[in-house]
């Protein structure tokens, strides 16, 4: 079993090193790439919704597609 003081400065370390300045406005780069993803039919017809009936928070729209995309990146859910 694994020391609590050694866990817990291997998750700092993950976090230093993931959320460094070269890294993180990296992955914010990469984020306003196209948000498309493996179902582009599926994308804007959310885009669509979002925008005719929720118009005032259409950058909240934009935002959450981002960050699904990120997940689903993240844990293969994308093929490609």
């Amino acid at each position: 079993m694994m020391d609590a003081t050694h866990l817990i400065e291997g998750y700092k370390s993950i976090i230093r090193a993931i959320y460094s300045q070269g890294e993180y406005y990296q992955r914010a780069l990469n984020c306003l790439e196209p948000v498309v993803g493996d179902a582009p039919g599926e994308f804007w017809r959310y885009l669509r919704h979002a925008l005719s009936r929720h118009r005032e928070k259409f950058a909240d729209a934009v935002r959450l597609a981002a960050v699904g995309y990120h997940f689903r990146k993240l844990t293969g859910g994308l093929n490609g």
